[in-house]
């Protein structure tokens, strides 16, 4: 008898197994060797199942019943009703629900023809390069041709004839929550277990990791969706994706329960989103080397791939009067372009972070090291080995499922918007933090997801200079590859460009004085003249005496107002030597019931309402 139940168990562990390697080894499907050394250690698993190909899509229409997810508005005002509403809430609202529509107009159609993806009369000509475009526009990420027989076009493009009818609905529910095939008949189940439906083909995006990972699919690139050098070139903005900012500018059709943490949750939806921007960007990297090289199943771009690098590398103006001059980081060839800075500045200054406060463990300085060796790789030639950039990053994606399995695990809960603020401190003390447009945006956005920390709130002192910084940089413009200024414009002058670089600096320090002490960056490498450093410095050090000024006078001021408000009322009564104390008030039964009560409840849910 316990041969047989050795015997069952053994298979039920080797089935397991198997299910494991086809969903993470499957998803893309032909550079075996190279995505078998990819699955060794990474993230995989939080967005695995929309990278899926064995599973079925059924559309958002099959979830717009009014007994599922297309109910009425009233769930919106009253908390306490159990949603319903997600589908008239994303097609009404939510721009995802548009991308198709995006997708098919005049300037889209101009880009793809430029690409050589339609001719002229329309017709797709790369099924590759419009596949690659599908993967993130619409939730049927292949094409299939309705004049064609389905098993021919299904085979052609390694899917399931199951899977082979197209619909055109943008970014529909399975886009983000994943393919509904297995759990669509029992999600809304009271056994349903979110966190562990992934191997049916199930996000749990009430995970903020998961949610970010999700969303940086799409919005950084993957192994099957790549927005390289070539679209950008053909019109199409590059991606800048910050998590937090993105999040709060998202329409929502669901309830963030943690949200009501206000003092916490931004900075939380800002370190979630920095480490799946930095998974999903070295995914990318993984494939565009390894599958990138040749073959009809390869990835659309070829190594090397130029978005890999920061764009102001070579799009800006050359000349004496250019200042932007190019820098030499130690271990950077020369003459060779410097690589993007926009997906893994933030976790660098995470890491640098708990190192200067002395919470640093192994995996923050193991991590911090396949960072620094990856960037050296790539910028150590002019053109960089493809497998020693491909083993480089699978070696960075390995260490930063290690960082989150260990240390993100804890930051999970602790990492708040004071903690936030602190980084963002001693961010603006690393001249690093102004190499280029990218870094600097980056530090903005990173002051942003902090404002709960700043003195007067959102609306505080803090928020004129954030503003300042945040128009100086431009970043709101999305259409053009922002730079730093060629030259400061002139008296009355319109700017034709963004802020220079000291301007940024002097901004960034301004802002950071007010969220702690702040250091002053050192700022000599960017510039040749002796003279306009010292006076770049000393205007950075009066830009820090000057917001220290104005704090004191705060904080003199609401010391004032605070003793003119509360008048201490003397006890002129002089106590007798037999008096007794006074005895402490005694809770009541009822009373100690109810504080029972709360306590349990916010044991069990820490977010909860009660």
């Amino acid at each position: 008898m316990a041969f047989f139940i050795n015997a069952l168990w053994r298979m039920l562990l080797l089935s397991v197994a198997v299910s494991s390697a086809v969903i993470l080894i499957g998803v893309r499907g032909e550079c075996s060797s190279a995505q078998e050394q990819v699955v060794a250690s990474n993230l995989d698993h939080l967005n695995s199942p929309l990278l899926r190909t064995d599973l079925k899509i059924t559309g958002a229409q099959s979830c717009a019943s009014a007994s599922c997810h297309g109910g009425p508005r009233p769930a919106v005002v009253q908390p306490r009703v159990s949603r319903g509403n997600e589908f008239p809430l994303w097609i009404e609202n939510d721009p995802h629900s548009q991308s198709w529509r995006t997708f098919c107009s005049d300037e889209s159609v101009a880009m793809l023809r430029r690409l050589k993806i339609l001719d002229d009369s329309g017709a797709v000509i790369d099924q590759a390069g419009y596949d690659n475009c599908l993967a993130c526009h619409n939730s049927t990420p292949r094409y299939s041709d309705p004049d064609q027989d389905s098993e021919f076009v299904a085979s052609h493009v390694g899917l399931p004839s199951k899977s082979a009818a197209f619909k055109r609905e943008g970014v529909g529910c399975s886009a983000c929550h994943g393919p509904s095939e297995r759990w669509i008949e029992s999600h809304f189940q009271n056994h349903f277990q979110a966190e562990y439906a992934s191997v049916d083909g199930f996000v749990n995006a009430k995970d903020l990791l998961t949610r970010a990972r999700m969303c940086a699919t799409c919005h950084v690139g993957d192994r099957d969706r790549d927005m390289n050098h070539d679209l950008i070139a053909a019109g199409h903005p590059a991606l800048r994706y910050e998590f937090a900012t993105y999040h709060n500018r998202q329409p929502k059709h669901w309830r963030d329960t943690e949200a009501k943490a206000a003092w916490r949750y931004e900075a939380q939806l800002w370190l979630a989103g920095q480490v799946a921007a930095m998974d999903a960007s070295l995914s990318l990297l993984v494939e565009r080397t390894r599958c990138g090289v040749g073959g009809k199943n390869a990835s659309v771009s070829r190594w090397p791939e130029l978005a890999v690098y920061d764009c102001a590398a070579c799009h800006h103006t050359l000349g004496f009067a250019n200042q932007r001059r190019p820098d030499r980081p130690e271990g950077r060839f020369p003459g060779g372009p410097m690589v993007s800075s926009w997906n893994e500045i933030g976790m660098r200054w995470m890491l640098n972070y708990r190192i200067r406060t002395g919470n640093a463990i192994d995996q923050d300085f193991e991590l911090l090291a396949s960072i620094d060796q990856l960037r050296s790789t790539l910028q150590s030639e002019t053109v960089a080995d493809a497998d020693v950039v491909a083993d480089a990053a699978v070696g960075v994606r390995a260490a930063l499922a290690q960082w989150v399995d260990d240390v993100y695990a804890v930051e999970r809960f602790e990492f708040e918007a004071r903690e936030l603020a602190q980084l963002v401190t001693m961010a603006a003390g690393n001249e690093e933090t102004y190499r280029n447009w990218e870094s600097t945006a980056q530090y903005y956005l990173a002051a942003a997801a902090a404002r709960n920390a700043w003195p007067g709130g959102a609306s505080g002192p803090a928020f004129l200079v954030a503003n300042q910084l945040k128009s100086g940089l431009r970043y709101a413009d999305r259409t053009n590859t922002p730079r730093f200024a060629e030259r400061v414009p002139e008296v009355g002058e319109e700017p034709k460009s963004t802020m220079s670089r000291s301007e940024a600096a002097l901004r960034a320090v301004e802002l950071a004085a007010w969220l702690g002490p702040v250091e002053r960056p050192d700022l000599s490498e960017w510039e040749n003249d002796r003279v306009q450093i010292n006076l770049i410095h000393s205007e950075l050090q009066s830009a820090i005496s000057r917001v220290n000024e104005a704090i004191s006078e705060r904080r003199a001021e609401r010391s004032k107002e605070s003793e003119k408000n509360v008048t201490p009322q003397p006890d002129n009564r002089q106590p007798r030597d037999d008096e007794p104390a006074p005895k402490p008030r005694v809770k009541s039964r009822q009373e100690l019931l109810e504080e029972l009560r709360r306590r349990r409840a916010n044991e069990a849910d820490p977010f909860n309402d009660d």
